[in-house]
């Protein structure tokens, strides 16, 4: 049986201006090729047209399960034009989808018909076992979908959730992903550097924040590869395919100490060349691992997205994060005295939020910060912190693909919807063309902070001129439609 597994036609996040494929995708693929004809199409990075190229190969090739990935919010409409598309082109190819918004609005996603089944949850297994059942169905063999866990899908008018599957206890059980798969010399983050990737070496957190979709979709709990794989799928990025400047992909890289006391171990036996890593870690994490951070840099660390997010206390609190004011300084102090950049981020737009606020905050991490980008709170499906506003009615913007990051969807106590999009905008300006990140675009000793922070200059120009950068690839669904019908 032919099985595509497609990364839809996305309009590339501005901030990267690149594209690397969705981790979860690339291992699911790999894991089924044993059993399954397999082809991995990345239509935003690999085709020159995307939606045209990607009609063509489903026209010529004539997949029978075509699995489509949303690894973002607003990547969802993404997954369901080109579910759409592909039902348009032949109704009879099953298509099945995944990923944290997907589950989350498993319903809404279904209804329409593009969708035949969702994956609630991690993908390998459950993937496998349906695809067999599927092929059986296809050779006019009676099934039962019922049976097999950790999925959902329409059943006369009526949405069927099975029982949720177990996690997989050991990673490292899992094959290594086959990139050869993959366009690897198409990928691209242009943000951190040349030669850039993403790998992923965990799944999930232990943390508890109410606005956190990850957390919430893995059920709080942090699972990771050892080190010794880590370092080995390291190795094979860097000595195969020329990947050496990795972003880990992980909601918080240093969440097991011994992992992190192995992985250094582990590195420095290998001696790999040119290796250098960008992490993201919560604070609390930062402090524990105190000691390991002059090894860290040594052996490549070049930047850590801390989640500190504000410096009200009432704010924190609220928003359920374990780690304190207090405990944040600490945080931010150890990774500057290493050497390492620093990156912090701040969220606002929350509802007790003000343009006062949004300057305190902005005042108060560029004293610690390298880099310290605004985001604008967003209320993510699946939840707490959806679950409250959406109950108060607050969210102005419903349109998922604006669920970025970069755009208010929400009004606060004190602002309007307008009036807060405006004083977002106005921040983030202020941050792009603040003049300490125009100096270490030209004369800071850290390669890596000069090439960011002139990356973010042409974006605070572009955005102050209103001229958004898009890649030149893209082309809107509605768009695309349009031309075809023509």
């Amino acid at each position: 049986m032919k099985v595509f597994f497609v990364e839809p036609p996305h309009k590339i996040w501005e901030f990267f201006r690149g594209h690397t494929p969705a981790p979860g995708m690339t291992y699911v693929a790999t894991y089924v090729e044993k059993e399954f004809d397999v082809k991995y199409i990345d239509a935003t990075s690999g085709l020159e047209h995307p939606w045209a190229d990607l009609e063509k190969m489903i026209r010529e090739e004539k997949p029978d399960v075509v699995g489509l990935t949303s690894v973002a919010t607003c990547f969802c409409y993404d997954a369901l034009n080109a579910a759409h598309l592909i039902k348009l082109i032949d109704p009879s190819i099953t298509v099945i989808s995944g990923g944290s918004m997907m589950s989350f609005t498993a319903e809404d996603n279904l209804r329409p018909g593009y969708i035949d089944f969702i994956i609630m949850g991690e993908g390998e297994i459950t993937v496998m076992e349906l695809l067999k059942a599927i092929k059986k169905s296809k050779q006019g063999e009676s099934v039962d979908y019922s049976s097999i866990k950790g999925i959902a899908y329409l059943s006369d008018g009526k949405v069927v959730y099975t029982e949720p599957r177990p996690f997989i206890d050991d990673l490292d059980s899992l094959p290594m992903p086959n990139y050869d798969l993959l366009p690897m010399d198409k990928f691209s983050l242009p943000v951190i550097g040349e030669n850039a990737f993403v790998m992923s070496t965990s799944r999930g957190c232990g943390g508890n924040c109410s606005f956190c979709s990850e957390a919430k979709f893995w059920n709080n709990i942090w699972r990771g590869n050892s080190a010794k794989y880590v370092v080995d799928h390291l190795e094979l990025l860097s000595k195969k395919y020329g990947k050496t400047t990795i972003m880990f992909g992980d909601n918080d890289f240093l969440w097991d100490p011994q992992r992190n006391i192995d992985f250094c171990e582990e590195l420095e036996r290998r001696k790999l060349k040119d290796i250098h890593f960008w992490v993201q870690a919560n604070p609390n994490k930062v402090v524990e691992n105190k000691k390991l951070f002059p090894r860290l840099k040594k052996l490549g660390l070049f930047q850590v997205m801390m989640g500190t997010e504000s410096m009200d206390k009432e704010k924190l609190k609220r928003l359920r994060k374990g780690a304190g004011l207090e405990t944040q300084l600490n945080a931010m102090n150890i990774v500057k005295d290493s050497g390492v950049i620093l990156m912090t981020m701040m969220m606002w737009g929350d509802w007790n939020d003000d343009e006062r606020s949004l300057n305190d905050t902005w005042k108060f991490y560029r004293k610690y910060a390298d880099v310290y980008p605004l985001t604008a709170m967003t209320p993510f499906p699946g939840t707490d912190y959806y679950k409250e506003v959406e109950k108060k009615g607050l969210i102005a913007d419903k349109d998922f693909s604006n669920f970025t990051m970069v755009n208010v969807v929400m009004p606060t106590k004190h602002l309007t919807y307008e009036e807060a999009k405006k004083v977002y905008i106005k921040g983030l300006a202020k941050y792009f063309m603040y003049w300490k990140g125009i100096w270490n675009a030209f004369f800071s000793k850290k390669p890596f902070l000069r090439y960011q922070q002139r990356t973010y200059i042409k974006l605070g120009i572009s955005n102050l001129l209103g001229r958004k950068w898009k890649q030149k690839n893209y082309m809107p669904f509605e768009d695309y439609m349009a031309s075809r019908n023509d």
